[in-house]
């Protein structure tokens, strides 16, 4: 398996969705360890496990398929990253 330069950024991308499902296990953990009624909620668990759970998979996906893959669809995912990271970060740390 050849390591090109769309799957080295899409790794990058997968360590980073990966990072952030470890940082939403520690959210969610502390809400549960916290024992108030109401919470966590299933808005939480989907925030915090679902959506980083889906990229993490779909990353392995791009960076499986990658060959496969048009320049310009590589592109836009690649340009389209950072903002989806800043929103999950922005969401999940209370700045919004």
């Amino acid at each position: 398996m050849k390591m090109t330069k769309s799957r080295l950024a899409f790794a990058f991308w997968l360590v980073v969705w990966s990072w952030f499902g470890w940082f939403g296990f520690g959210l969610y953990a502390g809400v549960v360890a916290q024992h108030v009624a109401g919470y966590p909620n299933g808005g939480q668990f989907v925030f915090c496990f679902v959506v980083p759970g889906c990229l993490i998979a779909a990353h392995g996906l791009l960076i499986a398929f990658a060959r496969n893959l048009d320049f310009i669809l590589k592109l836009a995912i690649l340009v389209l990253e950072p903002f989806a990271a800043f929103w999950y970060l922005a969401l999940s740390l209370g700045g919004v």
